[in-house]
């Protein structure tokens, strides 16, 4: 019996100091990992610090550059505005807000300097940037379809044609907001470029769309007899009539 008392107190013995070692393997273990936690955690925090502050900068920066090309338009020296705003749209890391806006007028400017291809391409990258929110792409979106549909002509090669086509249905399909405008573009495109039923199929829709808004019905119908004036047999049901023979 004491031999046997001996063997249990050795046996208990070892259990204690396993459960011992076991427990100082866990501290151990714990006092590393939140040694590298604590490490992660003020990495996170210098990265997160210095984003902020880059972001603020950022936006001062580039606020400031678009404020200065608004008092060189203002002054009239376009080249020094045009500079800056290319500035802004060029730059990779510029805050979305301040290089939207910017963009946008860099565009307008190309434009009112008869550059429409080039301000054709920078609202087609602006309505194709994720980064912006839906209206500032669909106002992009439809201001290229306004260029497409002004440029084109019935003699327009077939091959550009069809790629600018393709281009509008695009802004079309992706709009979430000025859809109807931009498939107004897109009548407009099919009837000067001589398509005259697409045209009429295009912008006839607006007599039977209840969203769509007063005004665009208007200039809808008065297109619709545009068409017809050039020709094209309107066939028309009842929901139709109304559009084309609207005084």
């Amino acid at each position: 019996m004491k031999h046997k008392h001996e063997m249990m107190n050795l046996i208990n013995q070892a259990r204690s100091k396993a459960r011992f070692d076991s427990i100082l393997r866990i501290c151990k273990l714990s006092k590393k990992s939140m040694k590298n936690l604590s490490i992660i955690i003020g990495v996170a925090a210098v990265i997160f610090f210095s984003f902020s502050l880059y972001s603020k900068s950022a936006q001062t920066k580039y606020s400031t550059i678009f404020h200065q090309a608004l008092i060189e338009e203002e002054k009239g020296d376009v080249a020094a505005s045009m500079s800056n705003l290319e500035q802004i749209y060029n730059a990779k890391f510029a805050p979305s807000g301040v290089k939207a806006l910017a963009s946008l007028r860099f565009g307008g400017s190309l434009l009112n300097n008869g550059n429409s291809a080039e301000a054709l391409k920078v609202y087609t990258t602006i309505a194709q940037t994720r980064r912006y929110d839906d209206y500032i792409r669909d106002l992009a979106a439809l201001l290229a379809s306004k260029i497409i549909a002004i440029d084109v002509t019935a003699e327009s090669e077939k091959t550009k044609l069809a790629s600018d086509l393709a281009l509008i249905e695009k802004f079309e399909t992706k709009s979430k907001i000025l859809r109807s405008y931009i498939s107004e573009q897109k009548g407009i495109f099919l009837m000067k470029s001589g398509d005259l039923e697409k045209a009429y199929q295009t912008l006839s829709q607006f007599a039977q769309d209840k969203d769509a808004s007063p005004t665009l019905k208007v200039r809808a119908a008065d297109l619709v007899r545009v068409i017809s004036s050039q020709g094209y047999e309107i066939k028309m049901g009842e929901d139709e009539a109304a559009l084309a023979e609207k005084e």
